[in-house]
This record gives C-alpha cells, sequence and structure tokens, in this order.
C-alpha cells in the first residue's frame, strides 16, 4: 500500500563537474548551493545575500551583467552600523569604507563568474517586496522602522517584464547556457496564510511564463516536492516554516535524480573524501593514520582526472597531517 503521493522528477540535460552554476534567490537557493559546494561543483551563492522578491533578483542580475559598483554615498548608517538596502545585512559593518569593500569586492567577484557561469539556479521566495518611501526596492530593510516603507506585492506580469530582460540577455551572451527556476517552499507566515499563498500562487504563474519564453528555461519542482511528498511537520525546522535538513536532503536527492544521475559515484568518493577531512585523528603520528592520510590524498588527485576543482583545501588540510 502506498501512503504518500509522489512528485515525479523527469531526468533533463545532465550536469557535470565542468559546469559552473550560479544559484541566487531565497534561503532555499543557498540550500542548494551548499549542497554543490560540498561535491566540489564550480558554484556561486547568493553575492548579494538571500533575497526573496524576483524584482529585487532581477535588479541583482542587472548588476551582475555590467558589474556595477556602488558608491560611498549609497551606504546608510545608523548607530554603530553600516548598510545598503540592496544588501543582506552579511555586508553590513562598523564604517562605511568597509561595508563598500565588502559590497563591491562581492558583486565584482559575482559578476565575473556570472559572465563564465554556464547555469543559472533562480529561487522565488515571495512575491512580496518592499519600497522605501525615498530610495525605492529595497531587498532588505534592516531592521528600520516601517513608517519609511510600503509593502507590496508584484503582479505576475510586473515580475515578467523585471525579469525578462536580463535573463534573455545572460542566455544569449553564450551558448549551452540554461536557467533553472524553483519556487522556494518555505511559507512567509508574518504575511499571512492566505497572502502566503496568493504570493506563491503568483510566483508559480511567473515561472509558468519564464519557461514558456525560452526553451533554455526549466523548472524544478521544490515547492511541489515539500507540499505533496513531504507533508509532515517532521521535515520542518522548530519554527515550523524552514525546511529541516532532513527535508532539504530529501530534495536535493530529487535534483540529483534530474540533472547529476551521471555524478552519483564521483559524488559518493568526494562525500568520503569530506566526511575524512571533518573527522578528528585521534594519532595523527600512527602508521594507520598516515597511512590513510596518504591514500585520501591519492583519491583527491584522482578527482582532477574528473574535473573536479576546489581541491586546495582537501588537499592542504591532509598535507597538514603528513609526516614526511
Amino acid at each position: 500500500m502506498n501512503w504518500r503521493t509522489e512528485v515525479k522528477v523527469e531526468q533533463l540535460e545532465p550536469w557535470s563537474h565542468t559546469d559552473k552554476v550560479m544559484c541566487m534567490g531565497s534561503c532555499f537557493a543557498e540550500n542548494i548551493g551548499n549542497k554543490l559546494n560540498y561535491y566540489l561543483f564550480d558554484s556561486h551563492v547568493n553575492p548579494f545575500g538571500i533575497t526573496f522578491n524576483p524584482l529585487s533578483i532581477a535588479s541583482q542580475l542587472n548588476a551582475l551583467l555590467m558589474n556595477k559598483q556602488y558608491s560611498d554615498s549609497e551606504i546608510q548608517q545608523q548607530d554603530d552600523r553600516c548598510f545598503h538596502f540592496q544588501f543582506h545585512g552579511q555586508y553590513s559593518k562598523s564604517t562605511i569604507v568597509e561595508t563598500i569593500a565588502a559590497i563591491n569586492q562581492s558583486v565584482s567577484v559575482g559578476s565575473q563568474f556570472f559572465s563564465n557561469a554556464n547555469k543559472l539556479v533562480l529561487t522565488f521566495g515571495s512575491a512580496y517586496y518592499y519600497e522605501h518611501k525615498e530610495f525605492g526596492l529595497v531587498n532588505n530593510c534592516h531592521k528600520q522602522a516601517q513608517i519609511h516603507f510600503t509593502k507590496k506585492r508584484a503582479t505576475v506580469d510586473e515580475m515578467i517584464q523585471a525579469l525578462k530582460q536580463p535573463i534573455v540577455q545572460w542566455l544569449n551572451a553564450k551558448k549551452n547556457r540554461e536557467v533553472v527556476l524553483t519556487v522556494s517552499p518555505v511559507r512567509h507566515w508574518k504575511d499571512g496564510v492566505v497572502e502566503n499563498n496568493r504570493s506563491k500562487a503568483s510566483l508559480l504563474l511567473l515561472t509558468e511564463a519564464l519557461i514558456e519564453l525560452d526553451k533554455r528555461i526549466s523548472y524544478f519542482p521544490s515547492y511541489e516536492i515539500v507540499l505533496d511528498e513531504l507533508r509532515d511537520y517532521r521535515f520542518y525546522a522548530s519554527d515550523l516554516l524552514h525546511i529541516n535538513q532532513q527535508g532539504v536532503d530529501y530534495v536535493w536527492t530529487k535534483f540529483c535524480a534530474q540533472r547529476l544521475f551521471l555524478q552519483q559515484d564521483l559524488m559518493t568518493t568526494i562525500k568520503q573524501i569530506q566526511e575524512a577531512a571533518s573527522h578528528k585523528p585521534f594519532d595523527v603520528n600512527s602508521i594507520a593514520h598516515q597511512k590513510f592520510v596518504k591514500n585520501m590524498l591519492v583519491n583527491i588527485e584522482k578527482l582532477k582526472f574528473h574535473n573536479v576543482s576546489s581541491l586546495e583545501k582537501l588537499t592542504a588540510h591532509f598535507k597538514n597531517q603528513l609526516i614526511e
């Protein structure tokens, strides 16, 4: 007897470690991006920080396309923190100089990666956004008084018009590029129960319209997988809104089934190396551990033949334990 409904995920064009993947959007984009990083895919995540609404994501895509650099005059200051309304709080520093340096460094690195990437994953979290009465659309309110902001819900057409140009421009700039869209399963409960559902419905209609726009744009059903397959609070964090690690891991297996099915053996090897690197040895000088370290270095070296990059930290970790 089958006790659950399953969201079928068809295999699409497979990805490999030769691909460069940019992930942008909500915290769910960070979950997928962190998984890609763990398995040593060449990936980059949210150069502006976590972003929920598609209008801000569209603005960020345009900024990356032109490698926009921000000026000191755009930085706001309150108490002992400096911040920019288009960036997450992770870029807030104690001085304007530090803040603008962190922001422009992140955008510069992100822009360079974006120009070379061939895969773009966009995760939309909410159709709601905030407008500052003086500065317009913001990505983050930075806990400023709500009297300064107006909350709005973007229409499907507004979101399409904002995203269409930067996505198509990026797709057309190089051959073999691809965009994957997904809607975050994280519920924005503060918007209201009905309002959250209407917001998610708008995002689903947005993804449908963008997919119809270009055959190089596809959809991954993370929202549907969580709501239909994992319809149990044991897959949620303690706030009952965010997905816990078990839920993220399950959605990741679905993503692998769609895109990374040819990489499974290689990913198993990488996982073994990553777990070995997190292991604290009882006796670094023992013969057994030295043999173990040498085997790990051999396995890491073999990864290079499969076009796996970002091996420097793992190599250094084990070499530091090696006794010549």
